[in-house]
């Protein structure tokens, strides 16, 4: 515990699903706060059709997730609360995933978003869709854990191959799977995680999934 006094009590928790602001004077008891910021997840790439053909988009990642402690005497009267938004989905043109945007808590704890799967164009042969390696990035925090890494989109002569766990996941939750059929990539619900790519077999084209949205936690002490 960062401040130097006995038995700290929770007092609220504030859930962020949009961006806001965090005002000071709405606790007077108010001694400090944990704040746990998650960058928003990376979007699932695109899959294109063609007919006797498959292909996998690669899967997007999971956004930097950070806490941090702050005394009140460092907090300013209001505290802006940004969510990033989720990485946009690969199209069935197709195109690669779209990065996760930035979650931040004023100045004081920033998070890069996930990065976006790769497309895949359809084939009879062999290929893979790279997915993303773990997300860094950002500024401040007492604890920082790395944004999880989603999975390669494969195909082995012409035949779609289920590989790992799908998208990006982080400390609160889990990204996305590949579908087990063909189909779009899925979005995920829990926030910062990564979505899937989509899956195509034969003519008909698939999108990925877009990223899950950032998300700002505030756990209030007296």
């Amino acid at each position: 515990m960062p401040w130097d006094f006995a038995g700290p009590s929770l007092i609220a928790i504030v859930s962020y699903t949009v961006s806001g602001s965090f005002t000071k004077a709405t606790y007077p008891e108010m001694t400090g706060i944990k704040v746990r910021v998650h960058g928003a997840g990376g979007g699932g790439g695109g899959a294109g059709g063609t007919a006797a053909q498959a292909a996998v988009g690669g899967c997007g990642g999971g956004g930097v997730y950070r806490e941090k402690w702050i005394l009140v005497g460092s907090l300013g009267t209001n505290e802006s609360v940004t969510l990033g938004d989720g990485g946009t989905a690969g199209a069935t043109t197709p195109t690669s995933g779209g990065t996760g945007g930035t979650t931040s808590f004023g100045s004081h704890v920033t998070c890069n978003g996930g990065t976006g799967g790769a497309l895949m164009n359809a084939t009879a042969g062999t290929s893979y869709a790279q997915g993303t390696n773990s997300q860094s990035g950002g500024s401040g925090g007492d604890i920082t854990i790395n944004g999880g890494v989603g999975d390669n989109g494969v195909v082995l002569s012409g035949v779609v191959v289920p590989v790992g766990h799908g998208g990006g996941s982080g400390p609160i939750g889990m990204g996305e799977r590949h579908p087990a059929a063909a189909a779009d990539g899925r979005t995920p619900s829990t926030p910062g995680c990564g979505a899937s790519g989509g899956v195509a077999i034969g003519a008909t084209a698939r999108a990925g999934g877009a990223g899950a949205t950032g998300a700002v936690y505030v756990e209030v002490y007296r």
